[in-house]
């Protein structure tokens, strides 16, 4: 059985603007409209991994993460 951690808690600085309102994991990417984070999270479940052993740290603006 494998797990994965997610490390979701930074503000994404460098990508200024963007980040001012939601954090860096919650920006939207690619023409398919899904988040960084959703990009991370199916790449595991397709990857064979169970979504019950992904886990995420979160920090910054974590509520809207969560």
């Amino acid at each position: 059985m494998t797990k994965v951690v997610i490390l979701a808690a930074g503000i994404g600085s460098r990508l200024g603007n963007i980040t001012t309102n939601q954090p860096k994991c919650l920006t939207k990417v690619g023409s398919s409209g899904k988040t960084i984070i959703e990009h991370q999270i199916s790449a595991y479940i397709r990857a064979g991994i169970d979504e019950k052993n992904i886990s995420i740290v979160v920090g910054y603006k974590s509520e809207q993460v969560i």
